[in-house]
């Protein structure tokens, strides 16, 4: 995670405002996240490598969280997936 960007920068606005976004998908009642897998998979390839970096690193960042009742699962497999794939499945910032 960035420790030098400014919780009040409008790149850090921009993130909370995406990740907003995705969380309202998911919690919608129909959920289908087809279209949100086709379009991704189907991004430009320098885009998959910057969408998958961020996709570890909320992977690292879980792995760290307290274990509750409601994200045992969540937490349980990203605990796997950091331990199994270690410093390699980290993706480096570029």
């Amino acid at each position: 995670m960035n420790a030098t960007i400014s919780k009040t920068s409008e790149a850090y606005k921009l993130g909370e405002k995406a990740a907003k976004a995705v969380s309202d998908f998911v919690n919608s009642c129909s959920l289908s996240p087809e279209g949100f897998i086709e379009t991704l998979a189907h991004d430009h390839p320098l885009l998959q490598q910057r969408e998958l970096q961020l996709f570890l690193k909320w992977i690292w960042a879980m792995a760290e969280q307290e274990v509750f009742v409601q994200n045992r699962g969540t937490i349980m497999v990203c605990r796997k997936i950091k331990e199994e794939l270690g410093d390699q499945g980290y993706i480096p910032d570029f």
